[in-house]
Order: structure tokens, then sequence, then C-alpha cells
């Protein structure tokens, strides 16, 4: 799948793109591949996960260090590498989640990445509204929804709980309909990480009024499909 990358992205993907193919097994997902498909707001980090980099640390971070333009900035062993990479903010954790992620590799202009399909990072940002309530997250959200009819959306995230059946919450559905009925991040009016501090490219949403509407709307119809499939199976 070949895609374009807006100019402001070329740094931070050229980092990725090099990040990923030094590490086997790294999956880019975050901020940036969800503007990468948006084009709605500038990410200056890229962040990957692997499924087993728990049990590879030691041998991914050795390899790293031979790298002459990685700087290591903090670990938390045996779970998460950061560092810096060409002078980009560069992330490898482990994914927390049993199922596996679903993946496609898209030819950017600066080289092959292999990244969350669609589907799966609509599912990983509502699942990031709920258990981080960041901003930015309802604002990816929002904007990667959009490039999918409502009911589309609803259908990608009825799934949820199979998805992430690591969480100890009974239902990691319920409560993602509960924060997009009632979206309201702890940080969106944080002078550092708030709304009006978003530095926007081409937004389809371009206020929080409408974030917010496009959220509830998404809630609204999750909700009603969730009751009548346990009206079904009753």
């Amino acid at each position: 799948m070949k895609i374009e990358v807006p100019d402001q992205l070329l740094d931070v993907i050229k980092a990725g793109v090099k990040a990923n193919s030094e590490v086997p097994g790294s999956i880019a997902l975050g901020g940036t591949i969800c503007s990468l498909f948006a084009h709605h707001r500038l990410s200056s980090d890229i962040d990957f996960v692997l499924s087993d980099l728990s049990q590879r640390f030691d041998e991914v971070r050795e390899h790293l260090f031979e790298i002459p333009e990685w700087k290591e900035r903090r670990v938390s062993i045996p779970l998460t590498i950061l560092g810096t990479l060409d002078g980009v903010r560069v992330g490898y954790r482990q994914l927390r989640r049993n199922t596996p992620l679903q993946t496609q590799v898209i030819e950017t202009p600066l080289g092959e990445l292999v990244v969350l399909t669609l589907d799966e990072l609509i599912r990983t940002k509502a699942f990031l509204c709920y258990n981080r309530n960041y901003t930015r997250d309802f604002v990816d959200f929002a904007e990667l929804s959009c490039l999918f009819e409502v009911e589309a959306v609803v259908e990608i995230l009825s799934d949820l709980d199979k998805k992430f059946i690591w969480e100890k919450q009974p239902s990691i559905l319920i409560e993602v309909i509960k924060k997009l009925l009632l979206p309201e991040p702890h940080d969106l009016n944080d002078t550092v990480h708030g709304f009006k501090q978003l530095r926007f490219l081409e937004p389809k949403l371009t206020s929080w009024d409408e974030i917010a509407a496009r959220c509830r709307e998404i809630g609204r119809l999750l909700s009603i499909k969730m009751v009548a499939e346990m009206v079904d199976e009753t």
C-alpha cells in the first residue's frame, strides 16, 4: 500500500522507517501513524510495539547501542526502551494484549514501514480514550473515524472485548462507550498538552465540539448495537 507523507512528518517517518528496519518484529502505531492516514495533526515521535520484547529485551537494546545515531533516554526492563534516532524520539514497548495485531506494510517515499491496519488503529485509539483519557487520543480517534462511515466504525469497535482480553475490566467495550458518550479528557484545557496546544495540519474536524459530537454519535450507536445483541442472546 502506497501512502503520501505530509511534509511536516517527513523527518519522523524517515526515522521511523529506520527504527522499524533495525528491530525486526516491531510494529509502528500511535499519533504519527494516525496522522499518516488522517493528515490531521503534527506528531514529533514514533512508537513501536513488539510481541516478544520482554524475551528479546537485551538483544534489542544491545543492537540499538550499535547504531551511532541512537541515543538511549530511558528503559523499563523488560518492557520499554525509549531513545532518539537521528534526533527523533522513538519508543519500543512490549505488546500488552494477548491477541495478535492486524498489520500492513505501507510504502512511503522514505521506505517501507510496518504499521497497524486502520481498523486496529481505531480500536487502539478507542481503548486509549478509556485507558489514558488524553485529548490527543479522542482527536486521533475522531479523525480516523472520519475515514469510514460511522456504521463501519461501530462494527470495528464491536469486538473490543475479544481484542483486549488481557484487561481485568469485565468489559472494555462498556468502558469505551462511557468515554465516547461523555468525552472529557483530563488534559483538555492543559496549557501544554490540551486541545489548543495541538498543532493541526488538515483536520476534518476543526473544533473540540465537532470532535466530541463525533465521539458521542459513535458511542450512541455502539451502545444501541450492544444492547440489541444482549437482547438477542436472552
